[in-house]
């Protein structure tokens, strides 16, 4: 399901109306960034087409993507905190912008608008949140973006034949996944190696 079904079934047609009326569009160009981690945002995102990347700070691989239907930056408009991430198109992307501003006076007018729009986000980040913990979920998503599946958990996945034989443009995130554990955060001052026999 997409996310932003979770968002819309949780409001009324007016709430709707009122995020698309103060909503504006906005188009991303390949290698553009949506939102880059450490900085503040003053809105939130749907992403009405394309992909974007998502990667933070000492991983040096994507770690998700985002794509349609799917809503962005609704973790510093709750905590007015700043990115979490940074967003880089990897395809020409298509947002509804939603200002900040304008969704906190729609909010504070209507009572029940608030009520509903933020059971909305909980519903959300409660959905994503399981997703996370459903090796099952992960595995299935890897599958629905072309890779074969070795093992669901930890991930193994890789690009198949066919599609590297078959001229498929397969963004580099995508192309070879071995995620058997996370990536640990060694301090090199306090960690030694030592291979012998």
């Amino acid at each position: 399901m997409k996310e932003a079904n979770y968002v819309f079934s949780a409001l009324e047609e007016p709430d709707v109306e009122a995020l698309m009326r103060i909503g504006t569009q906005k188009q991303l160009h390949v290698s553009d960034q949506l939102l880059t981690e450490g900085t503040y945002h003053d809105a939130i995102y749907l992403v009405l087409d394309g992909e974007l990347s998502v990667s933070v700070k000492g991983r040096n691989a994507v770690i998700a993507y985002v794509g349609e239907g799917e809503i962005v930056g609704e973790m510093s408009l709750l905590e007015s905190q700043p990115a979490s991430a940074t967003l880089c198109a990897i395809t020409p992307v298509t947002v509804l912008r939603i200002p900040r501003d304008a969704l906190e006076e729609n909010l504070a007018a209507d009572p029940g608008f608030s009520v509903r729009f933020y059971r909305a986000l909980a519903m959300l980040l409660s959905h994503r949140l399981r997703a996370t913990l459903d090796p099952e979920k992960v595995s299935q998503d890897a599958i629905d973006a072309g890779l074969v599946v070795h093992r669901a958990h930890p991930l193994n996945a890789e690009t198949s034949v066919p599609a590297l034989m078959g001229g498929v443009v397969m963004p580099n995130g995508r192309f070879y996944i071995r995620n058997h554990f996370q990536i640990p955060n060694v301090n090199a001052a306090h960690y030694r190696l030592w291979v012998g026999w």
